[in-house]
Parts: structure tokens; C-alpha cells; sequence
């Protein structure tokens, strides 16, 4: 096919020639010569070029031109550019398609690596429990962890500055050094502690990592909070909603040393917990109107977590996704 284009082409601007003997028509051969270059490489350029100068020729005496050798020598120049010119640039970018191909493939690996490190929703016959990760772009610096602990639940969900492949490589050794923690798990402030030391000694001073850690039993919740997006809590007792503001402390990584207060609180059967990070509540919907989400998980909760992180997920990414978005919802089955 292109073969067939680039004959009709050149006889096309031949006849052009020859009929009008406006010989500056002689640029339009550099069409059949650009597709030569794309379609069969330098060399099939240059062979169009060769028969296009030799039609300028033949055209130029058919015309009994004056100036016959310095225009084949300008034609020469000009066809012979065109060609180099245009097989660079299909080596460039046959070359870039080949790297982003690469890069995607590598990528892709890279993903599939980050969500085989997502805990797996435990099988506890307490609790009913959804999650979902949603990262902005092919990789991202959200977390979080489902573990189980002489008998409790622990979950946390965690945020690293930043987004793209250095917030997932830090995702990676965060979630690394969970797990060296939770094996030799003491206290909730203990693992706190022991989390921030590492972070604090392996991340580069402008980064830090907001987590939100919890540790749920029969009846009661421990909690504490390093910089992190509060969540939400429904007190089946009470039968309100309230955001667990008690214990807050610094992000991890942004200082050697941080103070942890951990807080419990009852968790009663038909209790409930949303947790999230900053992708929900920065969103643009909910930034506008942040009292949306206490609203939307009172009219959710009734049924079930998983209903919570679908319409949770729905409203943050509603307006267009800016961020990471990272949602966790645990009922206390009754």
C-alpha cells in the first residue's frame, strides 16, 4: 500500500511539474520521500529521492530551464535532508516506543509486587472487614496492614509523602519493617516506636510516613494515631458516630523519637470503624463539603463495610482522582 502511494505520489508531482513548469513545486516530492523514510528506512528514502531528482530533471529540460544545475543541486540537498532528517526521527521514536514499552512492562511487574504485599482480608470469624487500595497513578505510597495478635486484630493504614515509585519503594520497606515488628509485637506504643525508629533512619529527611494504628478485641478497641487522617467510629452502645481524635501524635520518620499514648475504647458488637487516607478526605468533593463523609457513613453503615468503601471510593473519586485512595472498614460481627 504504501508503495502504491508513494508511485502515485511522485508521478502525480511529476505530471504537476511538467504541465505547470512552476518548477518550486518540485518541494511537494518530499511527501513520497517521507514515506518512504517511514515505511522502508533510509534507504527506501533515498531511492525515492533518486527517482525524484530524476524526474526534476527530466522536467527541467523538458522546460529548457537556465538555471538546470543549481536547481538539481538544491533539489539534491533538499531531498537528501528530508530523508536523514525523517529516519532520525522514526530511530527516535522507534527507540522511545521501545523504552515506554519497557517502562510500562516494569511498571506492571512493580504493581503486581506492591499489591502481593496487601494483607489479604483475614479469616476472623469476629469481624466483617473490606479494603481497597486505589493508587493515582501506576504506583503509589498508601498502605495498609491486616495482622492477627494473641487473639486481636491488628490493622493500620498508612500514607508516605510523596506519590509515584518513591512513595511505593519506601511502601515496600514500611511494610517490611511491620512485619520484623509485629514478630516481636510487645505493646501497641512499642511497635509505634519501633516502626518510627526504622523510618526514621532509612527515609530521606524531607519524607515521613502518617499511620493510623489499631488493635481490636472481643469488646474493646486500642488505638494510635502518628500524623494520620482520624477515623471514624460507630458506637453501637451510643448508636453515634465520632471521629477518634484522642490520640493523635507526630508522623513517622520526622523525628528519632515521638510520643505514643494509645487509647482504648469499647468495641461492642455492631460496632464499626472507617479508616482512611488523606485521598479521601482532600479529595475535591469532600474537601469542599468535609462533613459529607460522617454523613455518608451514617447512611452506609447499616449495610455492611463493604458497602462503606464502595461508596466511600465513589464520592472520593467522583471529581477526578488527586491522590492515593485508600479506604478500611471493620464491623464487630454480633
Amino acid at each position: 500500500m504504501q508503495v502504491v502511494a508513494i508511485v502515485v505520489l511522485l508521478i502525480a508531482v511529476s505530471l504537476l511539474d511538467q504541465a505547470t513548469g512552476l518548477f518550486h513545486l518540485t518541494v511537494l516530492y518530499v511527501i513520497p520521500i517521507i514515506i518512504a523514510v517511514w515505511g522502508f528506512g533510509l534507504s527506501g528514502g533515498l531511492i525515492t529521492g533518486a527517482v525524484a531528482l530524476g524526474a526534476v530533471t527530466a522536467t527541467h529540460w523538458i522546460h529548457r530551464s537556465p538555471t538546470l544545475t543549481a536547481d538539481i543541486v538544491t533539489d539534491f540537498v533538499v531531498f537528501a535532508f528530508a530523508a536523514l532528517v525523517i529516519d532520525r526521527l522514526r530511530r527516535e521514536l522507534t527507540t522511545t516506543r521501545a523504552l515506554e514499552a519497557r517502562r510500562d512492562f516494569d511498571l506492571r511487574i512493580a504493581r503486581e509486587v506492591q499489591n502481593e504485599r496487601l494483607s489479604p482480608v483475614p479469616a476472623d470469624a469476629r469481624f466483617d472487614i473490606a479494603s481497597a487500595l486505589d493508587s493515582v497513578f501506576e504506583l503509589g505510597g498508601d498502605y495498609y496492614k491486616f495482622d492477627s495478635i494473641a487473639e486481636r486484630l491488628f490493622l493500620c493504614v498508612g500514607d508516605i509523602s510523596g506519590k509515584g515509585t518513591s512513595a511505593a519503594l519506601f511502601a515496600t520497606l514500611l511494610d517490611e519493617t511491620l512485619v520484623d515488628a509485629l514478630s516481636v509485637f510487645d505493646t501497641l506504643a512499642d511497635l509505634v516506636e519501633a516502626v518510627n525508629r526504622r523510618m526514621y533512619n532509612s527515609m530521606p529527611p524531607e519524607m515521613f510516613v502518617t499511620m493510623y494504628f489499631a488493635l481490636l478485641g472481643d469488646s474493646s478497641i486500642q488505638y494510635a494515631n502518628a500524623g494520620h487522617v482520624r477515623p471514624l467510629l460507630y458506637d453501637a452502645a451510643e448508636a453515634t458516630v465520632s471521629e477518634l481524635s484522642d490520640a493523635d501524635g507526630l508522623p513517622l520518620g520526622v523525628a528519632a523519637e515521638i510520643d505514643v499514648a494509645p487509647v482504648t475504647r469499647p468495641f461492642l458488637p455492631g460496632s464499626m470503624l472507617l479508616m482512611c487516607t488523606d485521598g479521601v478526605t482532600e479529595s475535591p468533593r469532600l474537601l469542599a463539603r468535609p462533613e459529607l463523609l460522617q454523613r455518608m457513613f451514617e447512611d452506609t453503615l447499616k449495610r455492611g463495610p463493604q458497602a462503606v468503601v464502595d461508596r466511600t471510593r465513589t464520592v472520593a473519586e467522583a471529581d477526578g482522582q488527586t491522590d492515593d485512595v485508600t479506604v478500611v472498614c471493620v464491623r464487630r460481627r454480633m
